[in-house]
């Protein structure tokens, strides 16, 4: 992901530490993003080219949240949203 290997650089965060070795302030940033901060970076298109973009970076918690969403099994909602 471009964009969370770009906010590692800005931020100073080693994307090879374990969480728990992070400090506060850089697990929130990883956490929860960046308060709406637009961060610039680029990426490899699946053509081969080089692009840049900007994007707010909002967390993983959102980007998890959002995946484990589509994820969700019909019919078990109320046992997904008990966990």
């Amino acid at each position: 992901m471009a964009i969370l290997d770009r906010v590692c650089e800005i931020h100073k965060i080693d994307p090879g530490l374990p969480l728990k070795d992070l400090s506060p302030e850089k697990l929130a940033i990883l956490l929860h993003g960046l308060d709406g901060e637009a961060v610039t970076f680029q990426y490899t298109t699946t053509a081969g080219r080089e692009r840049t973009y900007e994007a707010r970076f909002e967390g993983l918690v959102p980007f998890w949240s959002a995946a484990t969403e589509k994820a969700r099994p019909i019919g078990y909602g109320a046992m997904w949203n008990s966990i």
